[in-house]
């Protein structure tokens, strides 16, 4: 339970770290290109879209993770309870 919980707030401080600073560095592009800085637009998207794919791969993370710790779970409520199928041997 220690390492799920650990897994969680590394991967969802991940997630919230990069959705502000994609959120941002969108913001600071988009006031370059209004000043008429384009070349320092274009770079400032460029880390937003990095930086859109981190959080992406932090959210996938994470929801690789509840599901494998909630299928733990559930196996360990089937094992607990006796509700383990057997298959019929001929």
């Amino acid at each position: 339970m220690k390492k799920s919980i650990r897994f969680f707030l590394q991967f969802g401080f991940g997630a919230a770290f990069t959705l502000v600073l994609t959120i941002a560095l969108g913001i600071r592009a988009e006031s370059h290109y209004a000043a008429g800085e384009v070349w320092s637009a274009v770079g400032l998207t460029g880390a937003a879209l990095l930086s859109a794919i981190l959080n992406a791969l932090h959210v996938s993370a994470l929801a690789a993770g509840a599901t494998h710790i909630l299928g733990d779970y559930l196996d360990d409520i089937v094992y607990e309870r006796g509700l383990d199928v057997e298959e019929p041997q001929p």
